[in-house]
């Protein structure tokens, strides 16, 4: 087995992949086999001719090399750099500014852990050994010239089989999950002179890869570039039960979305946390492994909130009340919401996790009054029944708050107050649009005899945010 490590030391990989602009902002991860290849060759014509290899190891070296490798990756995220260039000509803009040209420097920002390039199976001969080693020492970086990089012959240790991979497709288990993307890899007749040719005029010519190239499809994992943010400090917990957002956008979405908002929000989280891990899935996802839901209301609530009252949902609440898994709390460290039903993309800002009591505003104090802020769904149909209203919406809120094993409370309606009307909010999920067929609301006031902690969420959907109280 051969391995190279590649230590980036800045922790920032810059390259634009073949094929497109750097205007683009794209950036190749993992870094392409092509460009070590290119390295390799760079470093052989810039050492001593004298005590240098001679081109035919090179080129039996490159020969070897041209296998497609398996990566470990260090966790990384994308980022950029925007720069306004003045140019040297042309007219200047009103008011006399110089003509500028924007510039854009994506790049890949990583963790300190070593990027490893692996050919199983694959055993240079003695020469070739050498003359990897020569070439290595004299490599200053890889990609762009901001890259700069340490390369090492690796040992065993330093491969991490358990991280972040990405190995060719051909070679992926079947059930493998992840993101294919095109890795540029050496053409088995690649050589030091192949190499050495200038790209600029394969570019020019429309040509598909660049000499001695050719683009192998992988499979990266899913959170390759899926960034670890750092959390703001919070009491120490074994198993917190509460994480806060903020929700920042362009346009944030209205408070009747806040059921579709929780239940994207969601799928987020559940789209990152590994099946392998039974119980945080369980805790997100409400339901075990055949399907049938979780008892006592343990498992995880979404809850979206308009909290300064514009109308406009600008906070999310992550409640679980058996208290969530180092994995869950990582999961729901969602970065941003993204889909079609969004005008705009959401940001997710992490606020706190597990906040003291009444650290923060919203469904987390503790107060006497509580009124509905989303439409408390009914989980019955009212009947009648000798001349009498039987499951009322004021019984079922009370049979809710029995349930959850709250203090008996006086409730009170609350009618539509023009501000927002119940029957706007959207109350089906994901798949069911049937309108004709949504459950019917309504909205209560509860008052308590002693003050009660939040939050206090009940009826039908309530574990994406649907009777969802604030304290008056």
């Amino acid at each position: 087995m051969l391995a190279i490590s590649v230590e980036f030391l800045a922790g920032r990989y810059h390259a634009t992949p073949w094929g497109k602009a750097a205007s683009e902002g794209d950036v190749e991860w993992p870094p392409s086999p092509w460009r070590l290849g290119r390295a390799l060759v760079s470093a052989w014509h810039r050492d001593d001719p004298a005590e240098r290899p001679d081109e035919e190891t090179v080129d039996r070296l490159l020969s070897r090399l041209a296998v497609p490798p398996h990566f470990s990756l260090p966790r990384g995220a994308v980022g950029h750099s925007r720069h306004y260039m003045p140019l040297g000509s042309g007219p200047p803009q009103p008011g006399g500014v110089p003509t500028s040209s924007p510039v854009l420097d994506a790049f890949v920002r990583m963790t300190d852990e070593p990027l490893v390039l692996r050919w199983d199976g694959l055993e240079l001969a003695p020469d070739e050994r050498t003359a990897l080693d020569r070439l290595i020492a004299g490599i200053g970086y890889l990609g762009r010239a901001e890259s700069a990089s340490e390369l090492r012959v690796a040992i065993p240790s330093m491969i991490d089989e358990a991280g972040v991979v990405a190995i060719p497709l051909d070679r992926a288990e079947p059930g493998t999950t992840g993101e294919v993307v095109q890795v540029l890899c050496l053409r088995p007749d690649a050589t030091a002179a192949t190499l050495s040719e200038s790209t600029a005029s394969r570019r020019r010519g429309g040509f598909e890869a660049p000499p001695g190239g050719r683009f192998v499809p992988y499979l990266r994992s899913q959170r390759a570039l899926d960034p670890r943010r750092r959390r703001p400090p919070s009491r120490p917990a074994e198993r917190p039960r509460v994480l806060r957002f903020a929700l920042e956008g362009a346009a944030l979405p209205p408070v009747t979305d806040a059921m579709p908002v929780a239940e994207l929000f969601r799928r987020r989280a559940l789209a990152r946390v590994d099946d392998a891990d039974v119980e945080s899935v369980r805790l997100l996802r409400g339901s075990d492994e055949a399907g049938q839901p979780l008892a006592g209301h343990v498992h995880c609530h979404y809850l979206a909130s308009d909290e300064d009252g514009d109308g406009r949902l600008d906070h999310l609440t992550a409640w679980c009340p058996a208290g969530l898994t180092s994995t869950a709390v990582e999961a729901l460290d969602v970065e941003a919401l993204t889909s079609w039903s969004l005008d705009h993309p959401l940001r997710t800002v992490l606020l706190a996790i597990d906040p003291p009591p009444n650290a923060v505003r919203g469904p987390l104090v503790t107060a006497r009054r509580w009124s509905s802020h989303t439409p408390f769904v009914l989980v019955r149909h009212p009947k009648r029944r000798a001349g009498r209203l039987r499951d009322g919406p004021l019984d079922q809120v009370r049979l809710e708050l029995s349930r959850r094993g709250l203090p008996s409370a006086r409730v009170k309606p609350l009618r539509d107050d023009g501000r927002r009307h119940w029957g706007a909010f959207v109350r089906h999920r994901r798949g069911q649009e049937d309108r004709a067929a949504a459950p019917p609301v309504t909205g209560a006031v509860i008052e308590f005899d002693e003050p009660v902690r939040g939050p206090i969420c009940l009826g039908r959907y309530c574990h994406f945010g649907m009777g969802l109280f604030l304290p008056t």
